[in-house]
């Protein structure tokens, strides 16, 4: 079984085409995966030599170096090239390193902090890149698969229930249309009991201890009004220019009766939330509709040439 703490949410409901991505990251969380650090570096030295001086520098003993800010502590220990290493350089892995890091364009090559030694190779650990990975791994898994059972038929107990944002269910299960759709954490409970390997999921709490719903539901809106905002301008210049007779509120009339279309930006928003179309200050409520309509007109006054007639210019 795995138990899966997703983000918070207003509603329960999660973005299709995020799921995948939330439920990798909540798979391997930070905290699984230790700090990385640098157990060895090697640099190369000009020292006027034929070959040069090699040298490896190893931390300090039990420390854990993320960066060489402690260089100076640092123990350097020369590295000495064999005489077979000598007459044939180009199977020295070392050389081959040093030719591989000099022919980088200068700003991409790292030195010793000194700045006395190119850095031509480092040992470290590897942990960051095992969890990104990882998640890719997982996210690309759920991904097919919630795909795949998102287009079964309805009375397949393995389908995943999709729905738009007016929590009907979609009428078309493909690509964007899909992944702009919304799935309920009952619902994904329902369509994780099916899998082989059983998937309980749950949110994260959201509010701190003594928070109201009403706080809770102010940094939600916060959080999305931007995206709404930027979808509200796009779909006023839109409505505005098949209908250039609207006033804020037929237009606020218009996009509330057309919320189940695809560019609406009711679709931006959490479904199942009435506040977001009756508020005022919400992010689909008329204050930002007005503000939307008003900036269309001046965008719009800059662009088209005056219609005045100035006397001294005829």
């Amino acid at each position: 079984m795995k138990k899966i703490v997703l983000p918070p949410t207003e509603g329960g409901y999660y973005r299709f085409g995020e799921l995948p991505q939330l439920i990798a990251e909540a798979l391997h969380p930070d905290e699984l995966y230790p700090d990385d650090y640098i157990k060895a570096v090697v640099i190369w030295r000009d020292d006027g030599s034929e070959h040069g001086l090699y040298i490896k520098c190893t931390p300090p003993a039990g420390s854990r170096e993320s960066n060489l800010d402690r260089h100076a502590e640092w123990v350097q220990t020369p590295i000495e090239l064999t005489d077979e290493e000598k007459l044939h350089p180009d199977r020295c892995k070392w050389v081959h390193w040093r030719w591989d890091e000099q022919r980088k364009p200068v700003e991409e090559q790292a030195y010793w902090p000194d700045g006395g030694g190119l850095i031509v190779w480092d040992d470290s650990t590897q942990e960051r890149f095992h969890q990104v990975l990882s998640i890719k791994g997982e996210r690309d898994w759920y991904k097919d698969q919630m795909r795949e059972d998102a287009t079964r038929g309805t009375d397949d107990p393995r389908r995943l229930v999709v729905v738009d944002g007016n929590l009907n269910g979609l009428t078309y299960t493909r690509g964007a249309a899909l992944d702009r759709g919304w799935v309920h954490i009952d619902k994904l409970n329902q369509w994780g009991a099916m899998l082989d390997t059983v998937n309980v999921f749950s949110v994260a709490e959201v509010a701190p201890h003594g928070a109201s719903q009403q706080e809770t539901h102010k940094a939600l809106i916060q959080r999305q009004s931007p995206t709404v905002k930027e979808a509200i301008s796009g779909y006023v210049e839109k409505v505005m220019s098949a209908n250039p007779r609207f006033t804020a509120e037929d237009l606020h009339r218009y996009m509330k009766r057309h919320a189940g279309d695809d560019d609406s930006p009711f679709s931006r928003v959490n479904p199942g939330e009435d506040l977001y179309c009756v508020d005022a200050d919400a992010p689909c409520g008329i204050a930002s509709v007005r503000a939307a309509l008003t900036q269309y007109r001046k965008n719009k006054a800059k662009t088209e040439p005056s219609t005045v007639e100035v006397p001294w210019k005829r």
